[in-house]
């Protein structure tokens, strides 16, 4: 019985680490920065968050503090996370004072 579970437990181990057989990767992702170009896309992942975590969505005030962080890197940055083939599933924003 101990076996069979610990075979299980390394076939779950090599899954999650990515080791899926001959030739098979984790396919990667990529981290690249937002720009203004960006700036609908960003509107869309920010009110998703918003109805996730139930916290309110004012577009107008998003884009008050999302516009200077996608212009240049005086207050912090804004950053798009996703597939290569894909559109960006996620964001990470960091602000300094």
């Amino acid at each position: 019985m101990w076996l069979v579970a610990l075979v299980v437990v390394a076939a779950v181990v090599i899954v999650w680490l990515g080791f899926g057989g001959p030739g098979w990767r984790r396919p990667a992702e990529v981290i690249r920065r937002a720009t203004a170009a960006d700036e609908d896309l960003m509107l869309i992942l920010i009110g998703e968050f918003c109805v996730i975590d139930q916290h309110p969505f004012d577009r107008e005030r998003v884009l008050r503090g999302l516009r200077p962080l996608l212009a240049d890197d005086r207050f912090g940055q804004a950053w798009l996370i996703g597939r290569p083939s894909g559109s960006p599933t996620g964001y990470a924003v960091v602000k300094w004072s």
